[in-house]
């Protein structure tokens, strides 16, 4: 800016040409615009969160053909699939990985098989059951150092959030004073929801979530788990971690 000044200040004071004061003008204008375009900082929007599809289950990409069991060793029973887009054929044993399950047991009318987080399903020739209710489950895909940086960003909102022992003791922690389209609310939490758990470790205090979210940190842990009671229904978000 004082050079813009000072080239201001010659023009005037020395009664200069015509021509002189175009070639100052063009001077002036490589300066200030050329001054601009160094000084301008591209503006970084940071996005550390976003919401990740459901994984597809075994039964989109596999059909069983059928099993052979050993009734003797069970670690000898055979389970034979066929990929449906390549129509290649797999002969599985149990503990055998499919898909983003793996085999439990084998038995005569189809196969057993397990997720990461422990849900079961049956698998036959003529498709996939569950065993059980799950929780319904939303996935995210975070970002820990853009995370960091928007929660610096966002000073309000980490004075304004609330960790509480929930009602009934021992059913986890409660948090309140989330702020709408923030964060915390992008990343699947809302006001009263009670966290249960975190990577499988029970929270019953505010103490319980620091230890939990400590090991998680000194493990390196490259996915996380929590559950979540909101409004007297379970819940599961999973994040995996950038």
């Amino acid at each position: 800016m004082f050079a813009v000044y000072f080239l201001i200040g010659v023009i005037t004071s020395s009664g200069a040409s015509q021509s002189s004061v175009k070639s100052y003008n063009t001077i002036l204008k490589k300066n200030v615009f050329t001054n601009l375009v160094e000084t301008a900082k591209p503006v970084v929007v940071l996005n550390p969160v976003s919401s990740l599809p459901e994984p597809e289950l075994p039964d989109k990409t596999f059909n069983l053909l059928g099993t052979v069991v050993d009734t003797r060793t069970a670690a000898n029973s055979l389970a034979v699939f066929v990929n449906v887009r390549t129509k290649q054929d797999f002969f599985l044993s149990p503990g055998a990985a499919l898909g983003n399950t793996k085999i439990v047991h084998i038995e005569k009318e189809g196969v057993v098989l397990e997720n990461s987080f422990g849900d079961r399903f049956f698998f036959t020739c003529f498709g996939l059951r569950p065993l059980g209710l799950f929780p319904k489950t939303f996935f995210y895909r975070v970002n820990l150092g853009q995370l960091l940086q928007k929660l610096q960003q966002e000073t309000d909102l980490l004075s304004s959030l609330k960790l509480t022992p929930a009602e009934i003791k021992g059913t986890g922690v409660k948090l309140t004073g989330i702020v709408a389209e923030t964060v915390m609310e992008k990343l699947g939490l809302a006001n009263d929801d009670i966290i249960h758990s975190l990577n499988g470790v029970t929270l019953t205090s505010t103490v319980d979530l620091l230890q939990a979210y400590q090991k998680l940190l000194s493990e390196g842990q490259k996915q996380v788990v929590v559950r979540v009671m909101r409004e007297k229904r379970p819940l599961r978000l999973v994040y995996q971690l950038e």
